[in-house]
């Protein structure tokens, strides 16, 4: 039986919490990681891995589709929040994501 992905918050939007993921993801295979999942936007973390020059595809799927994404691009459980990547701007929209990612990623383990 193979486990199931960690799942991660995308964090503050405007921090450098998504920067991290990102970075996760790209050195995922040097550093032996196991498979997560991203709880969050992922137009937002396609737009932001842009700007960090990172090339890896970024997909919107399931916590159980994870495991079978992960080796070719970063699983996202998309919440359906929509926020611009601005770093180091806070804006009030990006709250809602914030709580729903640590509420549904949560919820994930336990399902």
């Amino acid at each position: 039986m193979a486990l199931a992905p960690l799942a991660v918050s995308i964090g503050e939007p405007a921090g450098i919490g998504p920067d991290l993921i990102l970075q996760a993801y790209q050195e995922r295979v040097a550093r032996q990681l196991p498979v997560f999942c991203v709880f969050g936007d992922a137009a937002f973390l396609a737009a932001r891995a842009k700007r960090l020059g990172y090339e890896f595809e970024i997909e919107a799927t399931t916590p159980d589709a994870a495991i079978d994404v992960f080796e070719r691009a970063l699983p996202v459980f998309d919440l359906g929040h929509r926020i611009e990547d601005q770093p180091g701007v806070l804006s009030p929209l990006a709250a809602n994501m914030v709580i729903d990612a640590i509420r549904d990623g949560v919820a994930s383990i336990f399902a």
